[in-house]
């Protein structure tokens, strides 16, 4: 089972089949939040589906709280019908968002099958994205997590040039590249890279994802340029890294990088010093 869904409407679950149609994706309808807890605690979704209330007009706000802390792998759509002048769905959404909903979809506007299944892959690509940045944790310096979330929340493409991430941030390239440098960390495009190790090292933490599969999804050339990244970042296989921990061994071999790069610039620092030390006159 992949997907979770909790439709009273006949319409929204017809368009949710189509989107999922031909996509090796299983969908499991089911009629109360009740029953989307225990499909969830089964095991095998990566995806919850809601409307802002069940058949039994149970309101959906807190399934997604209970599911963004006790399923923190699980992705969570809102699917909203919204009808002029009804304030009262228009603030069940509002609850859902700050539940944690990932994304909101609206019948009728953004439900066309493929702007559906797209909306779920953005979903959980967002959700990914704030799992590994909160895996990061406050210890970085914040221009060097600015920059990390710009690349990890790009998108499921590869991710952005040096240049865009700059231009995002409103600084200029070589602004960007000396500030990685006083923090002590990769430069740009190095981050690049490891931004995509870490999305890697996230995704294979499910078994039942391959390695194909995150190679695809991540827009690797092939299955083995992403073995290669992987080895290259991290010294491991994908298997060995998943055995390993997954994001936190890869965060290991970041902090590890990091503190490799201090260490050289110190070293850097003293050489150039001692060269231009001047020698006294005997």
């Amino acid at each position: 089972m992949a997907v979770v869904a909790v439709l009273p409407d006949a319409g929204m679950r017809a368009r949710l089949a189509e989107a999922m149609r031909g996509r090796a994706v299983a969908v499991r309808f089911v009629a109360t939040c009740e029953e989307a807890r225990a499909a969830l605690a089964a095991g095998g979704a990566r995806a919850l589906v809601l409307a802002p209330r069940d058949a039994r007009g149970v309101p959906a706000e807190p399934l997604v709280a209970d599911v963004c802390v006790g399923h923190p792998r699980v992705t969570v759509v809102a699917y909203c019908a919204l009808a002029r002048g009804d304030p009262a769905t228009s603030g069940a959404v509002v609850a859902m968002v700050r539940a944690g909903a990932h994304a909101v979809v609206l019948r009728d506007v953004d439900d066309a099958p493929h702007a559906l299944h797209a909306a779920l892959r953005g979903a959980e690509h967002a959700g990914g994205a704030s799992r590994v940045l909160d895996a990061l944790g406050e210890s970085l310096p914040p221009a060097v997590r600015a920059v990390l979330g710009v690349y990890l929340r790009a998108g499921d493409a590869a991710p952005p040039s040096v240049a865009a991430v700059a231009a995002a941030l409103g600084v200029h390239r070589r602004t960007l590249v000396n500030r990685m440098r006083a923090a002590g960390c990769p430069p740009p495009r190095a981050l690049r890279a490891w931004c995509r190790v870490f999305s890697a090292a996230h995704l294979l933490e499910d078994c039942g994802r391959t390695v194909e599969s995150v190679a695809l999804q991540l827009d690797f050339d092939s299955p083995s340029g992403l073995r290669n990244a992987l080895r290259r970042y991290t010294g491991l296989a994908p298997s060995a890294l998943r055995a390993a921990g997954g994001l936190q061994c890869a965060l290991r071999a970041f902090a590890e990088a990091c503190a490799r790069r201090r260490a050289s610039d110190r070293a850097a620092g003293v050489a150039a010093s001692a060269a231009a030390t001047p020698v006294p006159m005997r």
